[in-house]
């Protein structure tokens, strides 16, 4: 089974017509560029559906050497959700953390008193029932991620079809997603501009509709905000926005904190029977944020990913006294930890 992911140059064939994936709007639509320059605009789910029902196929040329490896991504940024959708979902996970249901089991008197602890703790008028808990927790107990406590909406998926919403995208890159940085009420006035430019040349039974203001300012609520920010303030300023860590760190003993760092090895390997070159392989390195020691490394020819985290971590964490046994000529301060 051919495996893949959604990152640019990604190329899909419909009969003689070949579509490259160019990059990820703000609406989280996937824009497609033909071989002829037509442009189409995606939701992951609608890409998905025409790969599994055949219509569309992927060019296996495009996935090179790795198209049937497996591949771990990291999940979205919490940032870049909604501000609603980050108070909700904090908000869940304070309750399953004060309740902590892994070694606490489902009582409900038990739950309804830390629960009301926790409501007076941080002020919540609408504390929620024990039952609701164990609905977050159901979905937070396997990923031990955020992400599945964040609300989405329910009932028909995403209704952002039609000739609206089509309006709404071309406005939200015309004047939005500008340095000038436009408001909202920029976005509407296009909108409704466009909108009456068409119904202008179109007869009674078949004008567009323009979306109430309310209706827009959803929409814009609903982009991602990260890419948002890069079109608004500029790449430099997201960036610094959304990296992971800003300032320095302190810790208090060993082990408490492992820093993980990735850089190209400055050497070329070559085949030692074909006499070919194979390229730079990559180093992932662990390293004891308090006593500087290097916990454990990974070699690899492919890029840094999360696949290479996971590796360099599980060589930290298992015994090194067989690999160390290898070369007894290291001194002790190398052997160390095994």
């Amino acid at each position: 089974m051919i495996r893949f992911t959604y990152k640019r140059g990604l190329v899909f064939i419909e009969g003689q017509m070949r579509w490259t994936l160019e990059r990820l709007l703000a609406t989280g639509k996937y824009q497609l560029v033909s071989d002829a320059g037509e442009i189409r605009n995606f939701f992951p789910d609608e890409l998905n559906a025409q790969w599994l029902k055949g219509e569309w196929v992927i060019d296996e040329a495009c996935l090179g050497s790795l198209a049937n490896a497996i591949y771990l991504t990291t999940p979205r940024d919490l940032s870049t959700y909604t501000p609603h959708q980050q108070k909700v979902a904090l908000r869940k996970l304070g309750y399953i953390l004060a309740i902590d249901p892994e070694t606490n089991r489902y009582n409900t008197i038990r739950w309804e008193k830390l629960i009301d602890a926790h409501a007076a703790e941080t002020g919540d008028a609408k504390p929620p029932c024990p039952s609701s808990v164990q609905s977050w927790w159901s979905k937070y107990r396997t990923t031990k991620s955020i992400h599945s406590l964040v609300p989405h909406k329910k009932g028909r998926a995403k209704p952002y079809h039609g000739d609206r919403y089509a309006l709404f995208e071309e406005a939200v890159a015309d004047v939005y997603l500008t340095l000038q940085k436009q408001p909202k009420s920029a976005v509407y006035e296009r909108v409704l501009r466009h909108t009456n430019s068409l119904n202008a040349s179109l007869p009674p039974d078949l004008h567009i509709k323009c979306p109430a203001r309310s209706t827009i300012y959803r929409w814009l609520d609903g982009l991602r905000q990260d890419i948002v920010d890069g079109a608004r303030l500029g790449a430099e300023v997201a960036r610094a926005k959304y990296r992971i860590a800003v300032g320095g760190l302190k810790v208090g003993g060993i082990l408490e904190r492992i820093e993980i760092d990735h850089t190209p090895i400055d050497l070329i390997v070559i085949d030692a029977v074909t006499g070919l070159q194979m390229g730079r392989p990559w180093m992932s390195i662990a390293t004891d944020k308090a006593s500087r020691m290097i916990m454990g490394f990974y070699l690899s020819f492919n890029t840094p990913s999360a696949h290479s985290v996971l590796q360099c971590l599980r060589r930290a964490i298992l015994p090194k006294t067989e690999w160390l046994s290898r070369f007894p000529e290291l001194p002790p301060e190398f052997r160390l930890p095994t």
